[in-house]
């Protein structure tokens, strides 16, 4: 017997659009840095790739469109073929927000046809009418419980959290505002 589920049924075009998402998932940080040097970390690639792929990963490929989409795939030790990962944008504010769709090949099923929703907020923090740091939040919406119950197989969630705890520490050990801050 497989521990692998079956894939995911098909999408339901009128479900995540028409009604609230199923469940969302919230991270929020204060980060001591820019927004658009936080901004800058998830649309340059080479910055991209220095937080996104998790220890015990070797990052195989990466390729960042001019529509915007990045995709990038991942082998780990016991993993017998790569994982792929794709970020499509929809929206983008410059330095304040942008909504994406993210699909992997680790759950059955979900590329490109059962997206999480992705929405990166950034707002300042000011302090003595100073810029000190900037607020992230990231929300992850699942348009259904059945696409949480998937994605939970491969801990999708705590993916993102220990993104974001890379991310941090990779922009704030380069930001501007180290230096004034400290």
């Amino acid at each position: 017997m497989t521990d692998t589920p079956p894939p995911l049924p098909p999408f339901n075009d009128d479900g995540y659009r028409t009604e609230e998402p199923a469940i969302t998932f919230t991270i929020d940080r204060v980060v001591v840095a820019r927004k658009n040097e936080i901004y800058r970390a998830w649309i340059d690639p080479e910055l991209f790739q220095r937080w996104i792929v998790p220890p015990g990963q070797e990052l195989v490929s990466l390729s960042a469109e001019p529509s915007g989409e990045t995709v990038w795939r991942t082998k780990g030790g016991t993993d017998e073929e790569p994982i792929t990962y794709v970020l499509a944008p929809q929206t983008l504010d410059a330095y304040s927000a942008m909504e994406i769709q993210f699909y992997t090949s680790a759950v059955p099923g979900m590329m490109g046809e059962h997206p999480v929703y992705l929405y990166l907020d950034l707002d300042k923090h000011k302090w003595e009418g100073k810029t000190t740091s900037t607020g992230y939040k990231l929300r992850i919406l699942y348009h259904s419980t059945t696409l949480w119950r998937y994605t939970s197989r491969v801990d999708l969630h705590t993916f993102w959290l220990e993104a974001t705890e890379r991310l941090t520490r990779l922009v704030e050990r380069s930001s501007i505002l180290r230096e004034t801050t400290a």
